[in-house]
C-alpha cells in the first residue's frame, strides 16, 4: 500500500510543477502569438474561425418565369410548382452560371436559362 501512495504523492508533485511550468511558458507563447498576428495581419477570425461553418448555398434547379423565384428541389416545394410538371420549370445545367447573373442583374431569361431546351435536359 505504501507504493501506491508514494506515486499519488509523486503525481500530485508532478503535477504542480508542470503547472508551474505552464504559466512560465504562458506569457512567451502570448508574445510570439501576438508578434505572428501582427506579422502576417492575421484577425481573430483567421485564429479563430467559427466553429459552425455556413452550408453552402445549393444551386438552383428550378425557375419560375411569373415572380422570377428559384428552388434547389430540396425541401418542401414551393407554391409555384406545387401539384405541377416541375420539367416546364427545369433550369439547364448548362445556363445556371448565366442564370444566376441575370437573377441578380434584373435580365430576363432567355428560353435555354428556363429550361425549355429539352435537348440539354435529357
Amino acid at each position: 500500500m505504501q507504493t501506491y501512495q508514494n506515486y499519488l504523492d509523486l503525481k500530485k508533485r508532478l503535477d504542480h510543477e508542470l503547472e508551474i511550468e505552464k504559466l512560465k511558458m504562458i506569457d512567451a507563447v502570448i508574445s510570439e502569438i501576438r508578434m505572428c498576428v501582427k506579422l502576417f495581419n492575421l484577425t481573430a477570425r483567421d485564429v479563430f474561425p467559427p466553429e459552425h461553418q455556413r452550408q453552402r448555398k445549393r444551386r438552383a434547379k428550378y425557375y419560375d418565369p411569373v415572380s422570377g423565384c428559384t428552388w434547389s428541389g430540396v425541401g418542401r416545394e414551393p407554391h409555384w410548382i406545387k401539384g405541377k410538371n416541375r420539367k416546364e420549370f427545369l433550369l439547364s445545367p448548362v445556363a445556371h452560371d448565366e442564370t444566376q447573373r441575370s437573377l441578380r442583374s434584373g435580365e430576363p431569361l432567355s428560353p435555354l436559362q428556363m429550361g425549355r431546351d429539352h435537348t440539354l435536359l435529357d
